[in-house]
């Protein structure tokens, strides 16, 4: 007597499997975002928006190259005293109050008498110890001192070489726009000086250096060079809506772009398609600073301080070289990603319809029995 209902169990199992391992669910508010924000300087007045035939593909870039980017560990980190921080930080650090447009740290009054604004020199393992970076940390700022200093160490040494100062400033010291909350990052184009603003992830932190690059011959930057134009000018798009800003954010954009297909055996972030912009990626992957062998390095010292690497201020071998520091790629294919995605989504889809075509005839036949 129990054989119908036994029968119906057997349908609705089979109608609605369990998940073996359920997929996690990001909720809307945990998804990433990432921004750029800069101060328009004089080599940027003359650098008009890209032409309005050249769509971008995308909103942002849609990944973090952190995960991709294994740190170069830090071999010393010295606090500067209070008297040797740099005049270039406390121009950028106010008194409680100040409404200065400046003002990216502000002294509270809770301090106790200890100056929120900090200075470190840190020097990494692929690099002398003579040339260490400098980083200003705010005590209010959102991206601890560690973090600054991990993130650093991802940017590629090819790309680090050419940092400056590096500040690491709260989103809104003045605390009057409590909706402010996505972290930026502008470039001082002449001195490659960085300003992060928030809790900015590592594929900002090579944008900005990729501008210090770009720049480190400041009046012959690549970004204005006949070559860049030329490549803009034949394609018809670029990565993203940020691109769009002017010829030396495309020349950014860009610049992330190749590090993430160069860590992942030349396949370009999910969303993006090369053809459209095919000038524009060559004439980034051509550059000799952008070989892989350069870019991933294992010391400042590459030998091309007369070419691509004239400007570059970090430019001393660290007093031991680790030969094992070497390029490797990253274990990820999105593109076959992608397809055996949409495959799984089509099978699923035909599973569907023939799980309801058999359970339909099941049922029937379940009635057929009950109703005999």
């Amino acid at each position: 007597m129990f054989a119908p209902y036994f029968f119906f169990l057997l349908i609705l199992a089979y109608l609605y499997p369990a998940e073996a391992h359920p997929r996690p669910r990001i909720p809307p508010n945990k998804v990433k975002t990432h921004s750029h924000s800069r101060r328009l300087q004089p080599a940027e007045i003359s650098a008009p928006s890209l032409a309005p035939n050249l769509t971008a593909q995308l909103s942002s870039l849609p990944f973090d190259l952190g995960p991709s980017l294994p740190p170069a560990r830090n071999t010393s980190l010295t606090q500067l005293s209070r008297e040797e921080i740099p005049s270039r930080c406390l121009a950028f650090f106010n008194a409680p109050g100040s409404t200065s447009a400046t003002t990216e740290c502000v002294d509270t009054p809770e301090a106790n008498g200890t100056l929120q604004l900090t200075a470190w020199d840190v020097t990494y393992e692929d690099c002398g110890a003579l040339q260490p970076w400098r980083i200003c940390h705010c005590g209010q700022a959102e991206m601890s001192l560690d973090t600054a200093i991990d993130r650093l160490a991802r940017v590629p040494v090819g790309l680090r070489r050419f940092v400056g100062l590096v500040m690491v400033q709260p989103l809104n010291p003045l605390g009057d726009d409590p909706s402010d909350n996505t972290p930026r990052a502008y470039t001082e184009l002449e001195s490659g000086e960085i300003h992060f603003f928030g809790d900015a992830q590592v594929d900002t932190w090579v944008h900005e250096s990729s501008h210090a690059f770009d720049f480190s011959n400041y009046s012959s930057p690549i970004s204005n060079s006949t070559g860049w134009q030329s490549a803009i000018a034949a394609d018809t798009c670029t990565t993203d809506t940020y691109a769009q800003s002017n010829r030396i954010e495309d020349f950014a954009q860009m610049t992330v772009t190749l590090v993430y297909a160069l860590l992942h055996s030349n396949h370009t972030p999910p969303g993006l398609t090369v053809s459209c912009m095919q000038n524009q990626f060559d004439f980034v992957q051509g550059l000799a600073a952008y070989a892989p062998e350069m870019l991933f390095g294992n010391t400042c010292d590459l030998g091309d301080e007369d070419g691509e690497g004239n400007g570059a201020r970090h430019t001393e071998a660290p007093a031991t070289l680790d030969a094992t520091r070497t390029f490797s790629i990253v274990p990820l294919d999105p593109s076959s990603t992608a397809i055996k995605t949409e495959e799984r989504a089509r099978n699923g889809e035909r599973g569907n319809q023939s799980r309801f075509s058999w359970a339909m005839y099941s049922i029937g036949l379940l009635l057929l029995y009950v109703g005999n």
